[in-house]
């Protein structure tokens, strides 16, 4: 399972902090440009596709969403904040009317006055964000952005161990500070178990009274019944005395 970290304080070595934890699978950085750079486009189209959003991230950032067939040119999200690549989502390719298959040179996208080269497609993993998404070298947003850079990490964990990893997570990346970092709630397993525990409880105590008065329903009725068939044997016993 996966839980979110939000802010514009983390360290350079966040993702190195995140996996170093017990039960850390994979951490990445993701940040959303919200229009920042305008309405994204293929160079010489009249009018930008609508519903295209754009955002940086790492390349492990697409290993904690659990993105299958990533890219190889995926590499390019990390490092040089002075790269104009980007990859794109499924949806935003079609729309952009650029080839899903192998990128031949000479695709790009643009973005606040700038050419991105298009290096590759992401798989369609099923999220919405990512298939309509322009992703773009993590520092190069942040630097774009500059003081209004909002980091979102999103960390993915072995199965249960979200919540126990969220009660640390803070800490870890800002030990000075672990209060200017907000994590997402993360359900805990053993409240979960608590509760259907309860609930099943609360089950069988139902069923429970159920077949109590349904079993003192079914004597009664065999009660009233056997009465009601000997009535006339009754009433001659006793007019006989």
């Amino acid at each position: 399972m996966s839980n979110g970290t939000t802010t514009s304080a983390l360290p350079d070595d966040a993702e190195q902090r995140a996996l170093a934890l017990d039960l850390v699978q994979a951490a990445g950085l993701r940040v959303d440009l919200d229009g920042a750079l305008g309405a994204p486009r293929r160079p010489g189209q009249d009018q930008a596709p609508a519903g295209l959003v754009v955002l940086g991230a790492t390349s492990n950032y697409l290993a904690a969403i659990d993105a299958e067939g990533v890219p190889e040119a995926a590499w390019v999200l990390d490092g040089n904040p002075a790269a104009d690549h980007a990859l794109l989502g499924t949806s935003a390719a079609t729309r952009l009317g650029i080839p899903q298959t192998i990128i031949d040179s000479g695709y790009s996208v643009q973005l606040g006055g700038r050419e991105y080269a298009v290096v590759g497609v992401l798989p369609d993993t099923g999220r919405r964000d990512l298939s309509n998404a322009i992703v773009i070298p993590y520092e190069r947003a942040v630097t774009l952005l500059g003081s209004d850079a909002t980091t979102r990490m999103i960390v993915r964990t072995e199965l249960g161990a979200g919540a126990n990893v969220a009660a640390v997570i803070r800490e870890t990346l800002r030990p000075d500070a672990p209060t200017s970092l907000k994590t997402s709630r993360v359900s805990d397993l053993r409240n979960l178990r608590r509760g259907v525990e309860t609930q099943l409880d609360r089950l069988v105590t139902a069923v429970g009274v159920l077949l109590v008065a349904l079993t003192a329903l079914l004597i009664t009725n065999a009660m009233v019944v056997s009465v009601v068939s000997r009535t006339s044997e009754i009433g001659l016993r006793r007019a006989l005395g």
